[in-house]
């Protein structure tokens, strides 16, 4: 029953909207047709008769009985160049009421005409007649000079075929525009005639076999295929209405196999079957007499602006100079004006000369990881005070706890042996040069190679050796290369005895070992007098008074709109969405095999030829 009711509701629609909004454009179309085609005519035979002809009244007053008002702006027959502008009134009924189209056209007359006293048209017996024939061409369309002894007045030119236009004359020499002439005669210039063909074909997908210029209907055969089992799948469709809410929950899908219930997939959308919407549109208008503009649907208040002339109010030009020798000069020039001196200068006190006493707590600059001497006197400047200032008091230390563990950051140490079997194995069982009896070795590296850190702590167990076992050469040198630790001694030669001096070895090694540590800044208070300098400066005021003049002419300026016009007419698309089944079904595949032929072709390319026999009437 509601689709029943949505079917009515979109019937009327149709009926009562849609079908005479449709009628109404299509009315609209079809006299707007006609009445272009008619301007055109009515144009082109004011062109020919060289003006308005008694042909021409004859045909506007025949018009006129269809609707149509023609006037022109020039009676009669008229010269060589001249223009004659025609206008067009026409009214004709549509579904809305009577609809009114008003234009105008110009012809430029290309016609020479003569015309005796009087006005009368000069006698048949002193017209003559020179006749001339255009030269074969390829082309329907030219343009031809032709000269015509004894040649006064131009009155008329025609042509055995096609159309003829007078494009000038100069003394006894005419040219002419010649168009849609006839062939006179066709020179086939390529191409060939193929018979007709058959061959037999097979494997194909369609019964109706076209190719290669081949057609024709083939014969089914068996080629492939089996029975398939159950399916299911997703599955979409879409169902259109004219009105937005005129769509079920749920359709029935069957096609191709498959059936089930499609439920709604979101909301409907929409398409423009019909009509157009123009938006608004706003334009800039420039250089306007008046503040109202409304002109071709545009409308809008200008405003005004200065295209000449200016006004200048009276104005007291003022300015200063300020400096700290108190010289000035008597005049000064500003934007052209020159300026006198108002006044003696004035000097101001910039600032007084100033003493204080200060004490500042200096911090260093940047964490270390041991502690620096601090500087007995700073030197202090800020906000135009000077000084030195001695350290007073203690001085005290920021410590900043550990801030991350430093693997990649090893403390890298050598170990000198004159045994190589010192060099390899356990660490704790290994004896270092300089390490303590009973000492372990978190302690003895804290106590040797981590004496100048504050807070050191060693990572335990992450001692491990860095390199291979280097031995001492002949000459006491060594070439280890490092690039197992990052940052330390890369592709280096060490002497031993230079850098070392550790001779009575001749086996070493490198180990490292992570660790964290602790960063410190020192704190010291500074204490002491610092001085402001006293400063001047002198301040000459200068003036001059300039009177007003107004010369300011006016125009208007700004933008006007055109408002929106929206005649469309939409459709409304829903989409399904569900699971469908197929049962089982035979899948088997066939294709088509027979006979084709290949009708015969024409591809011959002809060359067509044209010729215009000329008839000059003149005096």
């Amino acid at each position: 029953m509601s689709n029943l009711k949505g079917a009515v509701l979109a019937m009327a629609l149709w009926v009562g909207a849609v079908f005479p909004f449709l009628l109404m454009l299509g009315i609209d179309s079809f006299q707007q047709r006609i009445y272009l085609s008619t301007t055109e005519k009515v144009a082109d035979l004011v062109r020919q008769e060289g003006g308005v002809s008694n042909q021409v009244i004859q045909v506007a007053n025949k018009l006129k009985n269809k609707g149509y008002t023609v006037t022109f702006s020039k009676s009669g027959l008229v010269q060589f160049g001249e223009e004659v502008v025609i206008r067009y009134r026409y009214e004709y009924p549509n579904v809305r009421g009577k609809q009114t189209l008003d234009t105008q056209n110009k012809v430029v007359i290309t016609k020479r005409s003569m015309v005796a006293e009087g006005g009368s048209n000069p006698p048949v017996s002193s017209i003559k007649t020179y006749t001339g024939t255009t030269s074969e061409s390829l082309n329907s369309n030219g343009e031809y000079t032709f000269r015509i002894p004894g040649l006064k007045n131009l009155q008329h030119v025609t042509s055995n075929t096609g159309n003829v236009e007078i494009v000038s004359v100069n003394g006894e020499n005419v040219t002419v525009k010649v168009s849609k002439g006839a062939v006179i005669r066709t020179v086939q210039t390529g191409g060939v005639y193929v018979p007709t063909d058959s061959k037999f074909v097979t494997g194909e997908e369609s019964p109706d076999y076209n190719k290669d210029g081949y057609t024709g209907r083939l014969e089914q055969y068996l080629h492939s295929g089996s029975l398939l089992p159950v399916d299911s799948k997703q599955i979409t469709d879409v169902k259109t209405s004219l009105l937005p809410n005129n769509f079920p929950g749920s359709i029935v899908y069957a096609m191709n196999g498959y059936s089930g219930i499609l439920m709604k997939n979101g909301g409907p959308s929409r398409k423009v079957i019909a009509g157009e919407y123009i938006p608004a549109d706003t334009k800039w208008i420039d250089g306007a007499t008046a503040e109202e503009c409304n002109q071709n649907g545009y409308a809008g208040t200008l405003e005004p602006y200065v295209i000449s002339g200016e006004y200048i109010p009276e104005k007291i030009i003022t300015d200063s100079l300020t400096n700290k020798t108190n010289i000035f000069p008597n005049t000064i020039v500003k934007d052209g004006v020159t300026l006198h001196k108002t006044g003696n200068p004035i000097r101001q006190v910039v600032t007084e000369k100033e003493t204080k006493n200060v004490s500042v707590k200096i911090e260093e600059s940047e964490w270390s990881f041991k502690k620096n001497t601090v500087p007995v006197t700073y030197q202090y400047s800020k906000d135009g005070y000077t000084g030195i200032l001695e350290a007073t008091g203690e001085s005290s230390f920021l410590f900043k706890s550990v801030t991350h563990w430093r693997p990649s950051d090893p403390y890298a140490v050598m170990h000198y042996v004159t045994d190589s079997s010192q060099a390899i194995g356990d660490f704790e069982n290994l004896k270092f040069e300089k390490r303590i009896e009973g000492e372990s070795l978190v302690d003895f590296f804290k106590r040797t190679a981590l004496s100048n850190y504050i807070n050191p702590e060693v990572i335990p167990n992450s001692w491990r050796w860095a390199s291979d076992i280097d031995y001492k050469d002949s000459m006491g040198e060594a070439s280890i290369y490092y690039d197992k630790v990052p940052g330390v001694w890369k592709n280096s030669v060490v002497s031993w005895f230079s850098n070392w001096g550790y001779d009575k070895y001749s086996v070493r090694r490198l180990y490292i070992f992570d660790f964290i540590f602790d960063y410190v800044k020192w704190q010291q208070t500074y204490s002491g007098t610092v001085t402001k300098e006293a400063t001047y400066q002198y301040t000459q005021e200068y003036s001059a008074v300039i009177p007003e003049s107004d010369s300011r002419v006016y125009a208007y300026k700004g933008y006007v709109t055109k408002p929106a016009v929206d005649t469309q007419i939409y459709e409304y698309i829903q989409n399904y969405a569900g699971i469908v089944t197929r049962p089982e079904i035979d899948t088997r595949v066939y294709k088509y095999q027979g006979k084709v032929i290949r009708p015969s072709s024409d591809s011959r390319i002809y060359e067509n030829y044209y010729q215009y026999e000329l008839n000059f009437d003149y005096l």
